[in-house]
């Protein structure tokens, strides 16, 4: 699947990405424009096949926790740079960490994993509004805590204990209003135990979510 799937898709997106970036010379806006909708779903194909091989990983014990040392004002910084695009007139993303924190122990690729999963839910189920993460080190209990809150749709109380299983989707119609293949959640969640931690959700609909990753560090 890596190679069959992975690795044409890397290859389109790099291409699209020099055409774009007008290295073959120049192009059009209306080029550009189409350029954009090739990368940004080539970009959502690529996480879903991510996905699917994450999932399987973790169904087959095969996935190797890498615990490093990490900087976590250094981590929380370029995990902000990377959504300044995702602000638009009808969302604000608010971000809420102390401006000092300590070294931490833990696999930095996982929590980053984790932590994108989380915000990217909390962006697709809020058409308009506001995403709220925030950061906090405990050291007296050693654990790293992360909120990701919205003022989105929100979860029914009915779905709250299904919506970590996979391929599980709140609106599992075929006219529903979201993609996605439903592992985000799920690989967050099993992503966390592997790291010493666990997720909690609280939600009303209409109201918005609040999801809490708290990790061992």
């Amino acid at each position: 699947v890596s190679h069959e799937l992975r690795t044409p898709l890397n290859v389109v997106i790099s291409y699209a990405s020099m055409i774009k970036d007008k290295i073959f010379g120049e192009i059009n806006t209306e080029q550009d424009n189409a350029l954009k909708k090739i990368l940004v779903r080539a970009d959502d194909q690529l996480k879903v096949i991510n996905s699917i091989l994450y999932t399987t990983s973790v169904e087959t014990r095969t996935l190797v926790v890498e615990n490093h040392q990490i900087n976590l004002a250094d981590f929380l910084n370029d995990l902000r740079l990377s959504y300044i695009d995702s602000e638009s007139h009808d969302l604000t993303i608010e971000w809420d960490y102390p401006p000092t924190l300590p070294d931490v122990t833990t696999d930095r690729a996982k929590l980053r994993q984790i932590i994108d999963n989380l915000i990217a839910n909390a962006i697709k189920f809020t058409p308009q509004g506001k995403v709220a993460i925030s950061f906090r080190y405990f050291p007296e209990r050693e654990q790293l805590e992360c909120k990701v809150e919205d003022n989105g749709i929100g979860i029914p109380a009915e779905m709250l204990p299904f919506i970590f299983d996979k391929f599980r989707q709140v609106d599992s119609s075929d006219r529903r209003s979201y993609d996605g293949v439903g592992l985000g959640l799920y690989i967050a969640k099993e992503f966390a135990r592997l790291l010493g931690g666990d997720i909690d959700v609280q939600s009303e609909p209409d109201r918005g979510s609040t999801f809490t990753v708290t990790l061992s560090c």
